[in-house]
């Protein structure tokens, strides 16, 4: 072979490298260049809106496929304006060489874009997967916070004597649904409470009606919890109002509210600042809240007595709960909430 033709058919071969290099350029830098300085952001706005993934799988660098690089250099030399002569020029010198060089390169595009749509189909799968997950948790733990408030107004219901206060769970506290998530306690009339019942801790229930929020050990109570009860606080009275044959609004002094929690409200506490006042008692505090007076108190804070059972087994300590089991008879229909 004469060096000549050895000088043309290395040349050649460099021609070809630089040629199948070239159809896969870089996504950011390359193609802008090669289209005849186009901005990076028309090229890659171009970009998204091919069906297929345009970057090649697997690589460090981003690398744009071969065939998109080719419809990139057709849509900036003669689709879009300006019309780019570079690119047109690029795209006439690749068009016949790319399936060549597939080819000859043994390129798998076709195989990659599959494996890759398979990809992206299996990840908008599990991603739905996930939130149907995510979305029955959610359920669970709703259907679980429910069962711990009817647990709470049936252990009330089990110590206060009916005869004495009526209890009602969840009450639609407003014109439009509003449910409270507690109870309303309510005396009936001339039917004190009897002597030899001892009320657990922080239930004094003085007043006539007696509005309860309860947080279960999964629960936080905050600053929008304490809100959400002086606004049932307020549509109650006005349900009263309205109810009354003079439409008279009930005295404040009828009305005593009381936000009942598992865990002890640390983020409350500093935001109330001096709102905030210990009682003599362990795990009952005082709230001053646009002024109104809540008693708050904290379960897992109460000391175990036979007055404080309610309280007691509504504990997050299995072994407290177990303790108080072990103590009393508890009604048949308020057995199973505590079978496991």
């Amino acid at each position: 072979m004469s060096s000549k033709l050895s000088r043309l058919y290395f040349l050649l071969i460099v021609d070809i490298y630089v040629v199948y290099h070239i159809t896969n350029l870089w996504a950011t830098t390359g193609l802008g260049y090669i289209c005849g300085g186009v901005a990076l952001k028309h090229v890659k706005t171009f970009l998204d809106t091919q069906p297929e993934p345009y970057l090649q799988a697997n690589h460090s660098e981003l690398i744009v496929k071969a065939p998109v690089c080719t419809l990139v250099l057709e849509h900036f030399g003669y689709h879009h304006k300006p019309r780019k002569t570079l690119a047109q020029q690029w795209a006439k010198t690749l068009n016949p060489m790319v399936p060549n060089l597939h080819q000859k390169t043994n390129y798998q595009a076709p195989a990659v874009t599959n494996r890759e749509s398979q990809l992206e189909i299996q990840l908008a799968a599990s991603q739905q997967e996930i939130a149907r997950l995510k979305q029955l948790l959610k359920e669970e733990e709703v259907k679980g916070n429910k069962k711990r408030h009817r647990m709470m107004g049936r252990v009330l219901q089990w110590k206060i004597p009916p005869s004495c206060y009526e209890v009602r769970l969840e009450e639609d506290t407003n014109h439009v649904a509003q449910l409270l998530d507690g109870l309303i306690l309510k005396r009936k009339p001339q039917q004190p409470l009897p002597a030899n019942i001892e009320l657990p801790d922080g239930l004094t229930l003085d007043a006539e009606i007696n509005l309860l929020t309860y947080k279960s050990p999964c629960e936080s109570l905050n600053q929008w919890t304490i809100q959400e009860l002086i606004g049932h606080y307020v549509g109650y009275r006005k349900m009263l109002k309205a109810q009354h044959p003079n439409h008279t609004l009930p005295d404040a002094n009828q009305f005593a509210l009381y936000a009942i929690t598992t865990m002890f409200p640390q983020e409350l506490v500093k935001q109330s600042g001096t709102a905030w006042q210990r009682t003599d008692k362990s795990g009952v505090y005082k709230l001053l809240s646009s002024g109104l007076e809540i008693t708050l108190i904290v379960i897992n804070e109460i000391i175990i007595a036979p007055h404080n059972h309610p309280w007691n087994l509504l504990n997050s300590n299995p072994t407290i709960v177990q303790q108080v089991l072990s103590q009393v008879t508890l009604p048949e229909d308020l057995r199973p909430y505590f079978e496991s």
